[in-house]
């Protein structure tokens, strides 16, 4: 089935709704996202209710893939009822197993992503305000998707009005504010511990959600041994060394949650090759909490994974007014006019295949560069990193805008091969 793009006539107002939707909410959202990988998390707010920010981005994901790219118009595809009905059985029921059919989550959640797709591509509203709409949607007690969100529905009802407002900023965003947060100002303390280990989880959610990527500290948790009835690595038998105990040595004695003592080095190779188990006993790890690496260990490990990739590609990000990053801002103009100008474009599509591979990589070393200045508190070095971070993502998601409602650019698919 063709995307929602490729039916209706780009040259009709139409289709300004396909340039909203697919373009424009599409690319914010991913701007918040990116900005959210290094934004500190308020202590007031629930976890649950963060959570939920979570999964309500799943869902507008959820709502440009298998819907809108399939060619499901849910708001626009039908002027009927039994339209609408005959729509979904071609185009969603027919398409999967005659078993799953009769499920009865299908037909609520159909109906809750067709009034979300109204929310997000009304024009009348800014694009952050429409995705606070459909946050507020998603928030509304007895919708779909009601499974896990009720302790956030919940968590959310018990905040204030003050509380509730300060959150909402999180969703604001405009081209002002944008260019601000990629500037790289005001520059925080970085000898400050909590910026230090803010910094490094936001490196180890970049390789993991950017670039598909886990860190070889991504594994279960370790400590420092409790107790002396231990001398050799389980695993390779070298003694180890009491005095490197809670030390940056690579092969320093730590403990599973088992009990067992081994080298670190040895204990990240068995985690590496996804074994969640204890080498000795066999203990699952599986539902153990995640392991708490400093920002040293998390700057070592990127350094271990980038060793293989590279060098970095040279980017010219460019000059105001025409750097990636103005580019990418014109997704705040309004979309007829964004349609009106884009579609006396061409496109060059193996040419942007190969800048976008390497730009993918290149974000893995900013992204590792922008931490080892926080480490050493270089403070020019860190924001020439936030600064070129911004120029890459804007020039990586340019492409992704582009290629998800232009009807003669490259698919999606296509760059990302």
């Amino acid at each position: 089935m063709a995307p929602r793009h490729l039916t209706i006539d780009p040259e009709s107002d139409a289709f300004n709704k396909v340039v909203r939707l697919e373009g424009q909410v599409e690319a914010v959202s991913k701007a918040l996202l990116f900005r959210s990988l290094y934004q500190v998390e308020d202590s007031d707010v629930p976890q649950v209710v963060i959570e939920g920010v979570r999964r309500y981005f799943i869902l507008l994901r959820h709502l440009f893939e298998k819907f809108l790219r399939r060619g499901l118009d849910l708001a626009n595809g039908a002027q009927t009822l039994d339209q609408f009905v005959e729509m979904i059985n071609i185009k969603y029921f027919a398409c999967m197993p005659a078993a799953r059919r009769e499920a009865a989550h299908h037909w609520p959640g159909i109906i809750w992503f067709q009034r979300l797709q109204m929310l997000l591509e009304n024009q009348n509203l800014s694009l952050d305000q429409a995705i606070i709409d459909g946050w507020h949607w998603f928030l509304t007690p007895g919708q779909y998707p009601s499974r896990n969100r009720g302790p956030c529905v919940l968590a959310w009802k018990a905040m204030d009005d003050v509380q509730q407002h300060a959150f909402l900023e999180r969703f604001r965003i405009d081209e002002s504010a944008l260019r601000k947060t990629a500037s790289g100002t005001p520059v925080p303390d970085l000898s400050d511990p909590s910026i230090q280990e803010l910094e490094a989880r936001g490196l180890r959610r970049l390789f993991l959600l950017h670039l598909g990527i886990g860190l070889d500290v991504e594994h279960p948790k370790v400590e420092k041994p409790t107790g002396w009835d231990w001398s050799d690595c389980l695993i390779c038998t070298v003694p180890l060394v009491v005095d490197e105990i809670d030390t940056r040595s690579e092969h320093r004695p730590v403990q599973t949650v088992c009990g067992h003592v081994f080298g670190y080095a040895c204990l990240q190779k068995w985690f590496d090759q996804k074994k969640e188990s204890c080498p000795t006993c066999r203990q699952d790890f599986q539902w153990t909490e995640t392991y708490q690496a400093s920002p040293e260990e998390v700057l070592r490990s990127a350094d271990r994974c980038l060793r293989w990739s590279g060098p970095p590609c040279t980017f010219q990000a460019g000059v105001a007014p025409h750097s990636a990053l103005d580019k990418f801002l014109l997704v705040f103009e309004p979309a007829h006019e964004i349609r009106r100008a884009m579609l006396r474009t061409g496109f060059a599509a193996e040419v942007m295949r190969k800048e976008r591979l390497q730009l993918q990589e290149l974000e893995g070393f900013v992204a590792r560069d922008r931490l080892d200045a926080v480490l050493k508190g270089d403070v020019h070095g860190y924001q020439s990193a936030v600064q070129l971070q911004w120029q890459v993502f804007a020039r990586l998601e340019w492409f992704r805008f582009v290629s998800s409602w232009h009807p003669y650019a490259p698919p999606v698919e296509y760059l990302q091969l």
